[in-house]
């Protein structure tokens, strides 16, 4: 009877580890990796996409899951375990008297507790950091079953945490947004991996950054580009040259800016002073 009772109570733990387990599991996955699996006809990352689209009623359907099973575990293990372990104390030891039942009271608390750290959140959600897409994509279809079977309760729970939410002045977010730090991290995580060369990275890198620096860092003021005509006489045009401010002088058709033929290296040398603008 005892080691039947111990055996609930440890299936109990483990079901409420794989609620656990499926709850950080389908939280930390990137979209982008369901999406990909779901691609490729992988229906339960199209499940996993589902309930990530809604998370709202998956964690209520998760947290009704784990509180039943953590009191039916507690109840049971108070009933059966601790029940049964007080007669063999009792037996065994009749000195004790009614020291018996606190003991065995104490050591079902301190057994199923133990249990349920270890089986029932510790290794569940180290298993889910480590495999999120894959665990999400096996445990998604179960875990969306056990939803639909919950839905009164997930109803009730999803109504009052809108209601609170809107008491405290806060609006709910789907959490689809991505930001300019994530996409940085995730790239970073590429390259410590190898998919990503970190010349790639800096690029990448840099093209974040370009909305934030100011437009005259990539391109010159039109009324500060040094530039040539090529019709101008071979002396016009080592003046020109020779005063040039610039490292690169832009050669011009038809004595117009705007009909640019090319763009020319400086020679070494002359002296640097601005002659002409635009």
């Amino acid at each position: 009877m005892l080691a039947f009772a111990i055996v609930v109570v440890l299936l109990l733990v483990v079901l409420n580890g794989l609620f656990a387990m499926t709850e950080l599991a389908v939280v930390s996955s990137r979209k982008s990796k369901l999406q990909s699996r779901a691609e490729r006809g992988d229906k339960g990352a199209r499940a996993a996409l589902k309930l990530a689209e809604e998370p709202t009623h998956f964690l209520s359907a998760v947290q009704v899951g784990i509180t039943l099973i953590g009191i039916a575990a507690g109840a049971y293990g108070q009933a059966s375990i601790a029940g049964e372990l007080n007669r063999i104390l009792s037996e065994a030891f009749p000195v004790l008297g009614h020291w018996a039942q606190v003991i065995s009271t104490t050591l079902v608390i301190i057994f199923i507790t133990y249990v349920s750290v270890i089986v029932g959140e510790l290794v569940p959600k180290r298993l889910a950091l480590i495999f999120p897409e894959s665990i999400a994509s096996k445990m998604a279809a179960p875990i969306s079953t056990v939803a639909i079977v919950l839905k009164p309760f997930v109803v009730i729970l999803t109504a009052s945490t809108s209601a609170i939410l809107k008491v405290m002045g806060v609006k709910d977010r789907d959490g689809s947004d991505v930001t300019q730090e994530e996409v940085e991290t995730m790239i970073a995580e590429g390259t410590a991996s190898g998919l990503i060369e970190p010349e790639e990275q800096t690029m990448i890198e840099e093209i974040l950054r370009l909305g934030d620096r100011p437009i005259r860092v990539a391109m010159t003021p039109r009324h500060e580009v040094f530039w040539i005509a090529l019709d101008d006489t071979e002396e016009v045009l080592r003046t020109e040259v020779r005063t040039c401010p610039y490292s690169r002088i832009v050669v011009a058709r038809e004595n117009d800016v705007d009909n640019p033929l090319g763009v020319v290296s400086r020679p070494h040398g002359f002296p640097c002073r601005r002659v002409r603008r635009l």
